[in-house]
């Protein structure tokens, strides 16, 4: 733009917003559109690819070892996950693609359309991201292991939010740590 404007000799001057009586009209008017395809399209191409080649590094990654827990704790929660309803039917759309519109999602998964870009499922296991989604049945377990040193609600949420997610999560671990007998006895008392 610099070099088109050379030929010119500029001179410009400042005005403050309450000086100015008419709207900068540059600004203000649009160009009309032009229908340019081919630009378009080659974006559109690549875009796909990108998008592609992200799922595939997506499905290559494993899981399970991404994540700091036992096999045997993985199984109890793959094991609740198949049991439990809701994340049955949250599985089922992740895999087959979510609705256009939040309305049209089932009422007991739509707490998960905000983040609906960011789930999948592996092994019978769904993912926010790296983040394994725990079964209800299994919260209130995970809740007390998230908190075994008593450290209080910061570095619990941040522990927590690392490895696991569900929804309010982070309103159910400080609920469950302002609760806890020792973490009342060390907080600082109110004046």
């Amino acid at each position: 733009m610099r070099l088109r404007l050379q030929k010119y000799s500029l001179d410009l001057h400042y005005k403050p917003g309450p000086k100015m009586h008419i709207s900068d009209t540059l600004s203000q008017a649009s160009l009309p559109l032009t229908d340019d395809k081919t630009s378009s399209a080659d974006y559109q191409i690549f875009q796909v690819r990108e998008q592609q080649s992200f799922q595939e590094e997506l499905e290559e990654i494993d899981m399970e070892e991404a994540l700091f827990v036992t096999d045997s704790r993985l199984e109890k929660i793959r094991y609740a996950t198949t049991n439990e309803s809701t994340l049955q039917t949250l599985m089922s759309v992740v895999k087959e693609g979510w609705p256009d519109s939040k309305a049209k999602v089932p009422l007991c998964i739509r707490e998960y359309w905000p983040y609906r870009d960011e789930l999948s499922t592996q092994n019978g296991l769904v993912y926010r991201g790296t983040r394994i989604i725990i079964p209800a049945l299994m919260r209130p377990e995970m809740i007390i292991r998230a908190h075994p040193l008593h450290l209080g609600i910061q570095y619990t949420t941040g522990t927590a939010r690392e490895i696991m997610y569900w929804p309010r999560m982070t309103t159910d671990l400080t609920e469950a740590v302002s609760r806890f007998s020792t973490c009342q006895e060390a907080q600082s008392s109110q004046q």
